[in-house]
């Protein structure tokens, strides 16, 4: 579940060190800001509906084809008087609606991004149009602050026969309280 106490505890260390900031280039300094503030070492419970969305993918990315296909999307809303905003521990919770999870959500660029939706899924090769439409429906809600993140997921039996595979993107809004995510499957038996 990202990182313990101990390892929060030196992250804080780092992010108050002048010296070892200034040596962070602009990519660096802002995954290792994205990386700090979705690992906060907490477990928060929160009350929230994290549901499908009523539009097809087809015509929030403005296109239809081999990325919209693949792609599921849900989105939600932590309410305000619970003191929790979005972070690795309610990312994971969140996910858990489209199924079994391998690895923890990491930042990922708005470059990355363009780069991972524009591989194969499970569907063929994705449109240029439909990597650009998913890359602005993706992105709107994060706004300039670009809260990106990504994992992989693989599974047995899960939404298909056999073996499926896929990432999933997660987008926070600035003030970490609305929820975003695109599954994506590339994968399966």
């Amino acid at each position: 579940m990202g990182v313990d106490g101990a390892e929060r505890a030196y992250l804080t260390t780092r992010l108050n060190d002048s010296p070892f900031q200034q040596s962070l280039t602009g990519t660096a300094a802002k995954y290792f800001a994205d990386f700090y503030e979705l690992n906060d070492a907490t477990t928060p419970v929160a009350q929230w509906s994290f549901n499908p969305v009523a539009q097809t993918p087809a015509s929030l990315y403005g296109a239809t084809g081999p990325l919209a296909n693949s792609s599921t999307i849900r989105e939600g809303f932590i309410p305000n008087n619970q003191g929790v905003v979005a972070n690795q521990s309610i990312l994971m919770e969140a996910f858990s609606y489209f199924g079994p999870q391998s690895s923890i959500f990491e930042p990922i660029t708005v470059k990355e991004l363009i780069a991972l939706l524009s591989t194969r899924t499970v569907s063929g090769t994705p449109t240029v149009d439909e990597v650009e439409g998913a890359v602005a429906y993706i992105t709107a809600i994060s706004r300039n602050s670009n809260r990106l993140y990504y994992t992989g997921w693989s599974c047995r039996g899960c939404g298909a026969p056999g073996y499926t595979a896929g990432y999933v993107i997660a987008a926070v809004s600035t003030d970490r309280r609305f929820v975003r995510m695109v599954n994506v499957m590339t994968d399966s038996d």
